[in-house]
């Protein structure tokens, strides 16, 4: 049944003015903001219960520092990603740290050493070297992947819409 679903939902076709009027609605998903930050990782495998508390002791040692100190290389605990990421998405922050720690990130103000931020992956002191705020280009720039997340969206109405007649007309 799904298989004949999705062939069915294939068939759909936009204009020019549907894609615009999706796009208008639906432009935050092409407009994300972008951070760039260093993090020192304070791992919980190796300082246990006080892990949060050495985070917040870095962090203070740290007052006044730049993000090239050479004290900071001396506080933290080896992380098995990147020490510094440049121009992420919040899904891309999110992606390795998790969504609370990327919501977090984007709050910070940009030009000191922030923190205790959890992660999955332990309590980190975070430097913001720049937050952008999201972008909205051009219809022509970005119009393929305009035209995808329509059929995307459509397609699952569809599917939906399917499903719900035949559930409604007592299919299993």
């Amino acid at each position: 049944m799904e298989f004949l679903v999705e062939d069915l939902s294939a068939l759909l076709d936009s204009t020019t003015e549907e894609l615009r009027a999706w796009f208008e609605k639906n432009c935050e998903r092409f407009t994300p903001p972008r951070v760039s930050f260093r993090h020192l990782n304070f791992s919980p495998d190796r300082l246990g219960a006080g892990v949060k508390e050495a985070a917040a002791s870095a962090r203070r040692r740290l007052d006044g520092k730049t993000a090239n100190s050479p004290v900071a290389a001396t506080l933290a605990d080896s992380f098995m990603f990147q020490d510094s990421y440049g121009d992420r998405t919040p899904e891309q922050v999110s992606t390795i740290f998790g969504t609370r720690f990327a919501a977090s990130v984007f709050q910070l103000p940009p030009g000191s050493w922030q923190a205790p931020i959890e992660s999955g992956l332990g309590w980190h002191v975070v430097w913001v070297e720049s937050i952008a705020p999201g972008h909205t280009p051009d219809f022509e720039e970005i119009e393929q992947d305009i035209e995808s997340g329509w059929i995307e969206e459509q397609r699952l109405k569809f599917n939906r819409r399917t499903f719900d007649t035949k559930k409604a007309d007592g299919a299993p």
